[in-house]
């Protein structure tokens, strides 16, 4: 998990995301888990796991990313290699009320 994490907080800062970052990851057979970066230090917070109890992630694993002012992309993560995270050009996507 941490490898995951480190890659995909190094995409989203290469795309130019600002936390507070939300991150949404689904995988085959509907497992879901949600987290929140809140700030520079990568403070994470869980928003939810399901099922609570982890089991062995089966891909695809999608992955949906927005930030504080609303950048959101996707992308797609290979279940071995975690540090394989693939995400859109977030750059121009901007949606705002």
């Amino acid at each position: 998990m941490d490898k995951f994490v480190a890659a995909l907080l190094n995409e989203c800062e290469v795309q130019g995301m600002q936390p507070p970052i939300t991150v949404c990851v689904v995988s085959h057979g509907g497992s879901l888990f949600c987290l929140r970066v809140t700030g520079e230090g990568h403070d994470l917070e869980v928003l939810c796991r399901y099922p609570e109890d982890p089991i062995e992630p089966q891909s695809p694993i999608s992955i949906f990313v927005v930030d504080k002012i609303g950048k959101a992309t996707h992308g797609y993560v290979a279940v071995d290699d975690p540090a394989s995270v693939t995400l859109d050009d977030a750059r121009s996507k901007t949606f705002r009320n």
